[in-house]
């Protein structure tokens, strides 16, 4: 059997009797009791492609004491976008389509009814957190290269560029660090922005000049945490200066005489050039501006030779007379130019000019006392031809007996001996020929005459 009194209100004392026959009481709370199990959560990181993403959580909700059975009522406190399925474990579901993610939060409270229409309230928090796409980042441009021609005066010079990153998805705010990965290490300001600059110097040589190659990263950090990163490569060049050429001589000037009977002649004549600064390699080209067109050998070096000849008559000769330009380029193809003037002048044909002095010599004297040598000198002088010069004295047939102390130089002294008592009279012509480099022929002669008396 069983009682029940109400002492307290809270309260309920029953009264049973067990198998033996004795007695027992029983007493509880009879106030209902709600309770959610447990607080519900989710989340996700949204796709870099975007589209409408969803999320789902459940709770259980449980009813204790009061009188069963229990009805459950879902109401919403605050909050949006959190949709309730109801029931005692309900599922709480929304949906987010921003890449730049949702956060997504509501209160629902859930009221339960007993079989006494007793009410017991409980209430649970559901966040369900839509994360923004994780970041990437883009550097343009993805190269950067720029570049400057050094002064031929030489110098510390500086070059700089700007690149410029920008972040896709990921959570505000974010920060930024520039690393360099490999290469030359460029000075960077803004480096903890997105917009940094890039700088390098050059000190070298106008004729050597600079090439800083480097690669830099990029990390990107946004505010959960996640990071993105991306490389850029930086080149800044400092071009040799402009090359310069100069040429010696500036004109060229070579001349020869015709030789009289010597048919086609030839002139040559080399010139030198040098440059100056430019990038290796360098290559180099002769060309004809204006008049004579000389053939040219070594036409695609420093040291050219030009070259010509003369086909006319001996008793005119040539005058050929043209102007060259060498073209410089170097290894950028950037050129640099200088001319010459080259002249190669054949003479008329001019042998050469002999004349003698003295151009007689009579010599006289007596051999009455004694034996007796009658002797004379006569030089011979050269104008025109071609030194250097070859001299032959050679004696009319008339002159036997006469002698020559240098039958081969321009000085000849001529000698007659006579002996005792003897009369020695001989005339006649000495003849000097003149040969020169050419072998051009010209002469003159020496008049003699040789008188000694004897014992008359």
């Amino acid at each position: 059997m069983s009682a029940r009194a109400s002492i307290p209100i809270d309260f309920t004392i029953t009264y049973t009797h067990d198998a033996n026959g004795n007695r027992t009481l029983e007493a509880g709370p009879t106030q209902l009791v709600a309770s959610v199990d447990p607080a519900s959560a989710a989340q996700l990181t949204m796709p870099a492609a975007g589209g409408a993403q969803a999320l789902s959580s459940t709770a259980t909700a449980s009813a204790h004491f009061g009188q069963t059975p229990y009805s459950y009522a879902w109401t919403l406190i605050s909050g949006s976008g959190i949709a309730n399925s109801g029931g005692t474990t309900p599922t709480f579901s929304s949906s987010c389509g921003s890449v730049g993610g949702c956060d997504n939060k509501a209160v629902f409270q859930v009221t339960v009814t007993d079989a006494l229409n007793a009410t017991a309230t409980a209430q649970v928090t559901v966040e369900h957190k839509f994360l923004a796409a994780v970041p990437t980042v883009a550097i343009t441009p993805g190269s950067s290269f720029t570049q400057m021609t050094l002064p031929a005066g030489g110098g510390t010079q500086s070059l700089s560029a700007a690149v410029s990153a920008t972040v896709t998805n990921g959570q505000a705010p974010f920060s930024y660090a520039w690393s360099p990965v490999s290469g030359y290490g460029f000075s960077v300001t803004n480096g903890a922005t997105n917009n940094p600059t890039f700088g390098s110097s050059c000190a070298a040589s106008p004729a050597v000049g600079c090439d800083d190659v480097g690669t830099y990263q990029l990390t990107v950090t946004d505010a959960l945490g996640r990071t993105a990163s991306a490389q850029v490569g930086l080149e800044q060049k400092y071009l040799t200066a402009v090359p310069s050429v100069a040429i010696s001589p500036s004109s060229s000037f070579v001349q020869r005489n015709m030789i009289t009977n010597g048919g086609a002649q030839s002139l040559s004549a080399s010139v030198s050039a040098s440059t100056a600064n430019g990038q290796a390699p360098l290559s180099y080209a002769w060309s004809l501006v204006s008049g004579y067109g000389f053939s040219v050998a070594n036409g695609t070096t420093l040291t050219p030779t030009f070259s010509a000849t003369c086909t006319a008559d001996p008793s005119v000769g040539c005058d050929d007379v043209g102007t060259y330009q060498l073209t410089v380029t170097d290894g950028y193809g950037r050129t640099a130019a200088a001319q010459v003037t080259v002249e190669q002048r054949f003479n008329k044909a001019v042998p050469p000019v002999v004349s003698v002095s003295p151009a007689s010599l009579a010599l006289s004297g007596s051999t009455a006392a004694s034996a007796n040598t009658l002797m004379g000198s006569s030089t011979a002088s050269v104008t025109d031809g071609v030194a250097p010069y070859a001299y032959a004295w050679s004696l009319a047939s008339t002159l036997t007996g006469v002698q020559m102390s240098a039958p081969n130089s321009a000085t000849n002294t001529f000698s007659l001996p006579c002996g005792k008592n003897l009369s020695c009279i001989k005339s006649g012509t000495a003849t000097i020929t003149v040969t020169d480099a050419l072998g051009q022929t010209g002469s003159a002669q020496v008049s003699l005459s040789f008188d000694a008396e004897g014992n008359r």
